[in-house]
């Protein structure tokens, strides 16, 4: 007797597993804050609001914080349902509704942002900046193939010579991207005049440790029931202080067995590994009331060249179950533990994975964004605006619409903002931002209805930063 439904099992576990982690609600969307934090609106667009932009700085740990999860635009209620039953109500994960949900092509993002120090001049039309950042952007894409065999597992169908077979299956590619890098940020923008102004940002980049993978799959295949063809590909680009002990088989073939972490007080100031970005962006003011505004942000790249491995494989295995037949009786003289033979199952697979190394170097580009934005005044306190975003990321797109109002006073800004996006289908989010004298703290949480109690969506954002004003002004809108 023969179990094959125990790979089942592991794929549901690791589903779980990865649904569980992307649904903290732990997000940033920094359009909120646009017209709120001078600091922010850089960031966005290097051109916007030059002529009344006051000068800062902050300093590090009390610069800001920014964490952003993006499992994908799923809502609480596509992945988790309420189930009644004799002992209570409890939460389970309803696989067949998540999958239903699950587009073609999907991505989980995760970025994570820390500044150092920060810095903003203003003299006259011309305005300077320098800015230390601390970022780590990653994600992962994959299609609803891969969620589709962990939930159905492998169907069995009739061949054409009439033999009853599994259905062939695959998990698709998968591809992950994650790096972690330090920005330095050299910023020049001008206003040429009450309708104009232009802004450009060089950025430093040094990138301490990095992955890309190139698509990974597995494929299954079969000719009857006694067995899957089970094929592994893949490979993956790394710098990272990691070693891996590595093994020579029977063939000759090197295997890599185990990896070995490296860290260190080094890392944290590796220069090897170079990179270069630009921001660029314009603002027009036809009358001043109307204000129109284009940018692009993070137009460039890092080269790792530093602690590289590259890991590929091209593993087949043939996976015939596993046998329980002594694994019923205690007493029988050949008894084995349903333990134990999973253990020998998973060792003897792991055995003929084959992956070998070597080092090249590789480069990753930073996620491009570009931002359209235009707004209305019709009074020095209060603004409504909109805004577009384009991102993409690896060839992965995500457009947004935000539909946001300002209000502005001596003592208090407050920004309001509605977003449609695929990280968050449809979020309302606030942004404050206290003039406590020449300290000025904003804080900015997006998507707010899942805080609420709501399962509108797993979105949500949190930002909070400090800057110190050296000369606001009551004419100045920040």
């Amino acid at each position: 007797m023969k179990i094959t439904s125990f790979m089942h099992s592991i794929y549901k576990f690791l589903l779980v597993t990865v649904l569980g982690f992307s649904s903290l609600q732990l997000l940033a969307q920094k359009s909120v804050l646009y017209n709120v934090s001078p600091s922010v609106s850089m960031e966005i667009n290097p051109a916007h609001n030059v002529k009344n932009r006051p000068s800062y700085f902050t300093l590090p740990v009390l610069n800001y914080q920014e964490i952003r999860v993006n499992a994908g635009g799923l809502s609480y209620d596509d992945i988790f349902q309420q189930s009644v039953t004799s002992t209570g109500t409890s939460v389970v994960l309803d696989y067949n509704r998540l999958f239903s949900n699950l587009s073609k092509d999907n991505a989980f993002n995760l970025g994570v942002e820390l500044g150092i120090l920060g810095l903003g001049i203003a003299n006259g039309k011309d305005y300077y900046s320098f800015s230390v950042k601390e970022k780590i952007v990653g994600q992962m894409q994959y299609s609803n193939d891969v969620l589709g065999l962990m939930i159905n597992g492998v169907a069995i169908e009739t061949a054409p010579n009439g033999t009853m077979k599994y259905r062939d299956a695959s998990t698709g590619s998968l591809f992950m991207d994650m790096m972690h890098y330090r920005e330095y940020a050299l910023g020049y923008d001008r206003s040429i005049n009450d309708r104009f102004s232009f802004g450009v940002r060089l950025k430093l980049l040094f990138g301490m440790s990095a992955i890309s993978t190139n698509g990974m799959r597995i494929d299954v295949k079969s000719t009857n029931l006694d067995a899957m063809e089970l094929s592994a590909y893949g490979k993956a680009n790394i710098s990272a202080p990691v070693s891996f002990d590595v093994t020579t088989d029977e063939n000759g073939i090197p295997n890599i067995k185990n990896y070995n972490t490296n860290l260190s007080a080094s890392y944290l100031t590796e220069m090897g590994n170079f990179g270069v970005a630009l921001d660029l962006g314009m603002e027009f003011r036809p009358s001043d009331k109307w204000a129109v505004g284009l940018s692009i942000t993070d137009l460039g790249s890092i080269k790792y060249k530093k602690n590289l491995k590259q890991v590929y494989t091209d593993s087949h295995y043939r996976y015939e179950g596993i046998d329980v037949s002594s694994s019923i009786n205690k007493d029988h003289a050949n008894y084995v533990s349903f333990s134990d033979a999973v253990d020998e199952l998973v060792e003897h697979a792991k055995s003929r994975v084959k992956l070998h190394e070597k080092a090249e170097s590789f480069s990753q580009t930073l996620p491009l964004q570009v931002y359209m934005n235009g707004a209305y005044t019709p009074v020095k306190w209060f603004e409504a605006s909109m805004m577009l975003r384009h991102r993409t990321f690896q060839g992965y797109i995500d457009n947004g619409l935000y539909v946001g109002t300002k209000f502005h006073s001596r003592w208090i800004d407050f920004a309001a903002q509605y977003a449609w996006n695929s990280a968050s289908r449809s979020g309302l989010g606030l942004g404050l931002n206290l003039k406590l004298g020449v300290v000025h703290l904003y804080t900015a949480v997006d998507n707010i209805l899942p805080l609420m109690g709501t399962g509108y969506s797993i979105h949500s954002s949190y930002r909070m930063g400090l800057n110190f004003v050296l000369d606001r002004k009551k004419s100045r809108v920040y």
